[in-house]
């Protein structure tokens, strides 16, 4: 049996609507935000869930959620769709892989791509103290000229099906 995966416009669908506001009266909104979950956010969470599983201690962190806040009362929807995946000893630790699709919110090659990535909490971090959240922002700093320091794929370089 095969698992759908990621398609080229599903990745497109989430880059037209991201950073849109929210309206919850918008029908095509609730729409949308039904063929992200399903097309993007699923297979962006059985994704996490094999690496996981092809590594001992590993384990996935996340939920899937298409709005971020946009400032008071309001939101807006992602242009990503990333997992976080932990070692078991560092779940609480604010740092981290993530993996899933970036429809434009990074920069340089991981647009419209398939990401997998070594990040870190960068908005309310809780157990990094200052000093190392410095270092980090410093080192896995992303430019429009660096390098991505993560794995990226093009959707032209994937098929629609995963293996299962």
């Amino acid at each position: 049996m095969a698992v759908p995966f990621f398609k080229k416009e599903d990745i497109e669908l989430l880059g037209q609507w991201g950073h849109t506001i929210y309206n919850k009266t918008d029908k095509s909104q609730k729409t949308a935000i039904n063929q992200i979950k399903e097309t993007l956010w699923e297979p962006s969470k059985y994704w996490a869930d094999q690496v996981c599983l092809s590594i001992d201690g590993l384990q996935r962190g996340g939920k899937a959620d298409w709005k971020e806040s946009a400032g008071h009362s309001r939101f807006r929807f992602k242009r990503y769709t990333w997992y976080k995946i932990y070692l078991e000893e560092y779940y609480h630790k604010d740092f981290f892989f993530t993996v899933g699709i970036d429809a434009g919110a990074g920069v340089n090659a991981t647009k419209d791509s398939l990401v997998m990535k070594l990040d870190f909490q960068r908005e309310r971090p809780k157990h990094l103290n200052e000093s190392q959240y410095e270092y980090l922002n410093q080192k896995m700093k992303r430019t429009p000229t660096s390098p991505p320091p993560f794995v990226v794929c093009k959707p032209d370089r994937f098929t629609t099906k995963f293996p299962t």
